[in-house]
């Protein structure tokens, strides 16, 4: 419904009682532009044959639109820009009632915002060399910006039938719930508050695949860096597969799938990681960075939904092998989970044992075996803790949500390697005192109670 202000100079040789028209000059007026077209049209009425040529002209963005509707293609594009776009082509075939004739051109755009029926964001600062051919459209040399996006590489769209986009994309800083939303035809948390995409939406509709790489960026409550991955979508669910990702100073190696058709998304994910640190990493996901810190490696399978990470925890289904190096746990109820050694130390000593893990954080130099996660609660088997005043294994569970342990666990406590002497001892406040020891440990707090009952 665009008012067009335009003039038209034409100058034709009609043949055969009007069956054949050769164009000699046709120059269209549009602003500061002229746009000048040349070439025949044949046939009668309900069949002709278009063959016309563009020749190359700068043109305003905003003609763009116009122009690609005069010549018959459905790519529902809206072009906007201060600078002038250079196009070239042409428009070739049969035209009827039921067919229209093919359009191929190409334009070198620069500094344009693009926004598409099929995208729910336009593109902006875009600059490219775009081929046209019919309804494909063949973008390389794409620079542009999308959202909080950067993007760089080549994109190739075929519009008609099952939409399909072919890409090579690389960016330096990219968010991937921005990106994958950007083909549901709708913003990215407005989709995820209010539902699926529609079910007509280039999401569900059409196909996208291509290699991925970023250098930084984030994927829901993950921050990831240099990722590579091959990216593949159809029917509303994205596939990352293979993908490799540095992940919180460590690595992951498998596949990554989210379903964008649910809300919120469901995700799964299946690979190998290796040296993830964990203290970051849970503090992102759960707040829990306080609970387990440590260098992680294993295997993990899973998968889950939840716009939040409580939600998120609560839904996860995951099992795996784990491997944590140079840590500590956080404060962790274990009072009655260390049972097992009660004849050997006595219940008071016990207790008093279980009350300093309670309320200071343990180190360990190894912590490894299986767990499975449902429900928010995380259960481990065949566990072995070794730090180095003592080892801990066994089986149980901790409530991510509440930190509390639960278990059955066996306890042995490792004499010193050499004799330890008491270096130093010194105050803290009015109610205990920290003790330094000639193997180079001076961590920790004993209250004077605590001294006092043992």
């Amino acid at each position: 419904d665009q008012k067009i202000d335009a003039r038209l100079e034409l100058d034709l040789d009609v043949k055969g009682g009007g069956d054949v028209v050769d164009i000699r000059t046709f120059d269209l007026a549009l602003g500061g532009n002229t746009i000048g077209v040349t070439g025949t049209i044949e046939g009668p009425p309900e069949h002709r044959f278009v063959d016309l040529a563009l020749k190359p002209t700068n043109v305003a963005a905003e003609d763009l639109t116009f122009l690609l509707a005069l010549g018959a293609a459905d790519l529902g594009l809206s072009i906007t820009g201060e600078t002038p776009v250079r196009i070239e082509g042409g428009v070739r075939g049969v035209m009827t009632e039921s067919r229209t004739p093919e359009v191929r051109g190409r334009m070198s755009l620069s500094g344009i915002t693009v926004a598409m029926a099929a995208l729910s964001r336009p593109v902006t600062d875009l600059v490219a060399e775009v081929s046209l051919l019919g309804s494909s459209v063949d973008v390389q040399g794409l620079r542009a910006r999308v959202g909080d996006n950067d993007l760089a590489g080549s994109i190739k769209l075929v519009a008609s039938g099952v939409p399909t986009v072919d890409f090579d994309l690389r960016a330096q800083q990219a968010n991937l719930d921005e990106l994958l939303a950007l083909m549901a035809g709708g913003d990215d948390q407005e989709a995820s508050a209010s539902g699926p995409p529609e079910p007509d939406s280039f999401l569900v509709r059409g196909i996208a695949r291509g290699a991925l790489r970023v250098k930084g960026g984030s994927w829901g409550t993950l921050s990831f860096r240099e990722l590579d991955a091959r990216l593949e979508m159809a029917d509303g669910v994205a596939t990352l597969a293979p993908v490799s990702m540095e992940l919180y100073d460590g690595r992951f190696r498998g596949r990554l799938v989210s379903d964008l058709t649910t809300a919120p998304p469901v995700f799964e994910f299946s690979g190998d990681v290796e040296e993830i640190d964990m203290a970051p990493f849970l503090a992102d996901q759960m707040d829990g960075g306080d609970l387990l810190a440590g260098r992680l490696t294993g295997r993990v399978d899973g998968r889950g939904s939840g716009a939040d990470p409580g939600s998120i925890i609560r839904s996860l289904e995951a099992e795996g092998t784990a491997s944590i190096a140079d840590g500590k746990v956080g404060k962790l109820d274990v009072l009655g989970s260390v049972g097992e050694v009660a004849g050997v130390l006595g219940q008071r000593t016990l207790a008093n044992l279980a009350t300093q893990m309670t309320t200071d954080a343990t180190q360990f130099s190894r912590m490894a075996g299986k767990f499975n996660m449902n429900g928010g609660r995380l259960r481990f088997e065949e566990m072995l803790l070794q730090s180095a005043a003592f080892s801990l294994g066994g089986e149980g569970d901790v409530d991510l949500l509440s930190s509390v342990l639960n278990g059955a666990f066996q306890i042995q406590f490792h004499p010193p390697e050499q004799p330890v002497d008491l270096a130093s001892i010194e105050p803290v406040g009015n109610y205990g005192v920290s003790f330094a020891w000639s193997d180079g440990h001076a961590t920790g707090i004993y209250r004077f109670d605590f001294l006092r009952s043992i």
